[in-house]
């Protein structure tokens, strides 16, 4: 009577994850007796009311000497608890300077976008719009996107005004080795490496367009 007022208060009371425990009369040849269930808010509260309940008639069992071979045992077997997960790490920001290349068609709509990391913003910006190439070269293979292009999107990084300046010089030279023509450019960039970059594509430029020949061929300047 008194578990089922303990159930019945559980219940009412809203706890969902009441536990449950069994106990019985052994009587030593392998059969029980009685049974005896107990509940409480955990496993060893509901043992403990089951083996109350268990004593108690076992007691009675006993009065005057009887049934001393009688004993009570738990007979549930007691629930593992799960093994806590343990948190999911959180990843930090990526190291370095970071760059985004967008993926746009004709009319400038952006289809896709790709971000570069690495430890200047010249080489994010490479890397990014290496995977922008990449996946426009499966597109086109496809059939899909003809006229699509990659565009490195110049307002992502945070320091919008590039503080490192660069020169370069590019030489034309003939089959003799003689020196024809110079080509100088200088540019600016968010590191010192990528403004030398920008320099001697432009110097490069300016040199390849003034070949003519097989004969002439440009070089960097030294």
């Amino acid at each position: 009577m008194k578990s089922f007022i303990l159930l019945a208060a559980l219940a009412f009371s809203g706890v969902a994850a009441a536990e449950s425990c069994r106990a019985g009369i052994d009587n030593g040849r392998g059969t029980l007796e009685a049974v005896f269930d107990g509940y409480g808010y955990d496993y060893n509260s509901a043992c403990m009311d089951a083996q109350r309940q268990c004593k108690q008639e076992l007691a009675m069992r006993q009065r005057g000497g009887r049934s001393p071979h009688l004993n009570c045992r738990i007979l549930s077997i007691q629930p593992t608890p799960p093994r806590p997960v343990p948190p999911r790490p959180i990843p930090g920001p990526p190291r370095g300077e970071n760059c985004v290349a967008n993926m746009k068609a004709r009319d400038g709509r952006i289809l896709e976008t790709f971000m570069g990391v690495s430890m200047t913003r010249g080489l994010a910006c490479d890397e990014a719009t290496r995977k922008c190439e990449r996946e426009l070269f499966e597109r086109q293979r496809e059939g899909r996107n003809p006229f699509a292009y990659c565009e490195i999107e110049r307002g992502y990084n945070p320091n919008p005004y590039p503080t490192f300046y660069g020169s370069c010089s590019y030489e034309k030279v003939d089959r003799f080795g003689y020196i024809n023509q110079r080509f100088y450019a200088s540019s600016t960039g968010y590191s010192q490496f990528e403004a030398e970059q920008a320099a001697c594509r432009d110097a490069e430029t300016q040199c390849q367009v003034t070949v003519f020949s097989r004969g002439e061929y440009c070089r960097k300047g030294f």
